[in-house]
């Protein structure tokens, strides 16, 4: 493992040959670091190992549509050690001052977080941050291992997921796996908050997921969670014992507690052309009635019937579809990836807003929330010294207005009676896209040259992004070039939302 992947901010390039070989015994779709010792490393020896790397990513932009240079440092260290067999530590500390593009600054201007952290933002022109990540792992058995720390994971096949994604903040974790060779298994259970009230509330989600390579070419995933508040109007709730047996399913568990929380289930399919092409798919659940999905097909096939109701809010669901490929043409180092992904409105949110699918006001999945479609292409060629990036992507959502609730913020409270807390939303009509209706079509090209600073990896970056954006048939162009420098660090992926 290379240093840059051992302090990723992020689990891309997740197309590298290694996480998509066609031996049963990879899992592409589970990915946890911090269980390999990484290269170069400062110390080894009798089991112990030790590396201790500077980390540097900054980059400044020259957005020519709006006059205007933001930039960010974002340096510090990062430290690996094994101090005992089958002990592996992971540990970053990052600080610095950010600006960002003018894109990103209008989406989270109204939040208290800068996207993919935990931090407050300033209320001055350049935000500070200081971003710790750490990682604990031990090897209990060959079949078992124990993780905790401050940290990401993500679970899926492509360049997003629909279950749990590295695009939003670190959490306090405690996790366990299990790896049976074609079958891997991962309980997570990780503290969260959510700025409700003004002031950070505390809630907690639980996951379970199963990634089973059945035959050769497939593997089937499975996956569920539970999220639910610290405390109630009843009572203190903390840490809900029930969610703690990983082996439990947690639908009759919180079914026997009153049905108070947000509960996920899902599932994903892939499969294998040779050894260079995974054609994969998600299908997530949130609320599921037959009856309203009956009806949403029979007004698809018949339009006009005004008589066949459709568009149920209480049909959240979420789908993707992808194909990710390596070495395409026989070029080696040559990747892409194109993918689909669908979101009904008001997936994700619950009744209570405390129990939305969210960690610091950010989605634990798609970073876009809900109530979209996205369609993203993205092509990387990677040699010895240079690295070439394209990617794209093209949005279609509706957003939310002070006194509506369309179904893409899923911070908001959702049902279709007043509560107190809530804006009613209608029980009928719902379709993806409703709204203010937003497009988004965003383009990136980056170009990187390697070299070496005492065995420490520098990427020097320069790129340019044109992004179009369409807001209520208002039109919105964004140009900007950008110059940056990278040491042993990937780049964030946040910029490409």
């Amino acid at each position: 493992m290379s240093l840059s992947q051992v302090f990723a901010q992020s689990y891309f390039p997740l197309l590298a040959p290694e996480m998509m070989a066609s031996d049963s015994a990879s899992h592409s779709s589970l990915r946890i670091f911090n269980e390999e010792i990484p290269e170069n490393l400062s110390f080894s020896w009798q089991n112990k190992s030790l590396l201790v790397a500077p980390l540097l990513e900054s980059t400044a932009y020259g957005e020519l549509s709006e006059s205007e240079f933001p930039y960010n440092i974002n340096a510090g260290f990062g430290l690996f050690c094994s101090p005992i067999k089958k002990l592996n530590i992971t540990a970053s500390l990052l600080g610095g001052v950010l600006d960002f593009p003018t894109y990103i600054a209008n989406q989270y201007d109204t939040s208290a977080y800068f996207p993919g952290t935990t931090n407050l933002l300033q209320s001055t022109d350049h935000s500070s941050l200081l971003s710790p990540t750490i990682d604990i792992s031990y090897q209990i058995s060959d079949v078992f291992s124990v993780h905790t720390g401050n940290s990401k994971v993500f679970l899926g096949e492509g360049y997003r997921s629909l279950f749990l994604s590295d695009q939003g903040a670190n959490a306090p974790h405690l996790s366990l796996k299990m790896d049976l060779g074609k079958v891997q298994y991962l309980y997570r259970l990780q503290a969260e908050q959510q700025d409700y009230t003004g002031f950070g509330q505390k809630k907690y989600s639980a996951f379970h997921y199963l990634s089973w390579n059945f035959l050769k070419r497939w593997n089937i995933s499975l996956f569920e969670a539970v999220t639910w508040q610290n405390a109630d109007s009843i009572r203190p709730r903390g840490m809900e014992w029930t969610y703690l047996n990983p082996v439990l399913f947690f639908r009759p568990a919180e079914f026997a507690i009153g049905s108070p929380d947000n509960m996920l289930v899902g599932g994903g399919i892939s499969y294998r052309f040779g050894k260079k092409t995974t054609v994969y798919t998600q299908v997530l659940l949130d609320e599921f009635f037959i009856d309203e999905w009956k009806n949403w097909i029979k007004h698809s096939l018949h339009p006009n019937d005004t008589t066949v109701p459709y568009g149920a809010w209480v049909n959240k669901q979420a789908f993707q579809l992808g194909i990710k490929s390596f070495d395409i043409a026989g070029l080696e180092g040559l990747s892409a990836i194109g993918e689909f992904n669908f979101v009904r409105p008001y997936t994700y949110s619950h009744v209570n807003p405390l129990n939305s699918y969210s960690h610091n006001n950010q989605p634990l999945a798609h970073p876009f929330g809900a109530n979209f479609f996205e369609v993203l292409l993205r092509f990387d060629y990677q040699n010895d010294k240079w690295h070439f990036i394209s990617h794209s992507f093209f949005k279609r959502t509706g957003y939310d207005t002070p006194v509506s609730h369309y179904g893409q913020n899923i911070l908001l409270s959702t049902f279709d009676s007043p509560r107190g807390n809530n804006i009613p939303v209608a029980y009928y009509g719902n379709v993806v896209g409703q709204g203010i209706p937003v497009r988004v079509l965003h383009n990136s090209i980056e170009v990187r040259y390697k070299l070496y600073l005492s065995e420490n990896p520098v990427w020097l970056r320069v790129g340019t992004t044109l992004r179009s954006e369409n807001i209520q048939d208002v039109k919105n162009s964004y140009l900007s070039i950008f110059l940056g420098i990278l040491l042993n660090m990937q780049g964030k992926e946040y910029l490409q939302r």
